[in-house]
């Protein structure tokens, strides 16, 4: 048995971040680990008087993050190592967190990106959240 039994490897879906997921799957792959790729639905781009009013209004976007998520885990992670994957609503900070937790992983490998300062403070930093808020093992990596 490896160093590590479970990684997480949360993902925005967005090309750049292909790079941190590709590495944890090479990592589970050498370690034997599983691996639990995630994906958190945000409010940014969704329309939310639609889904205060209607609970199922949420629904195609789940689907679509779905159908996404299974298609990027299926062009980068190789065979032979074993996945789960989710898609969760909220915070991504918080729902990394609560996933790195319930999952019961060792390491999270995320995507660290080059924002302008006036970037980080407008838009925030989510993987600088992740790094100083969770108690598991943080591996970054830059994108490609």
């Amino acid at each position: 048995m490896g160093l590590f039994n479970r990684i997480l490897a949360p993902t925005d879906l967005e090309p750049r971040s292909e790079a941190a997921l590709r590495y944890a799957a090479r990592l589970a792959a050498t370690e034997g680990a599983e691996l639990v790729v995630l994906h958190v639905l945000t409010t940014v781009g969704l329309d939310l008087d639609d889904m205060s009013h209607d609970p199922d209004a949420a629904r195609p976007h789940f689907e679509e993050a779905r159908q996404r998520l299974d298609d990027l885990v299926g062009r980068v992670v190789g065979e032979g190592v074993p996945v789960r994957t989710d898609v969760v609503f909220g915070d991504p900070t918080q729902q990394i967190q609560i996933a790195a937790t319930k999952e019961g992983c060792d390491l999270i490998v995320i995507t660290v990106k080059n924002r302008s300062r006036v970037g980080k403070l407008m838009m925030g930093s989510i993987a600088q959240d992740i790094l100083l808020t969770v108690d598991q093992p943080v591996l970054c990596v830059r994108p490609d």
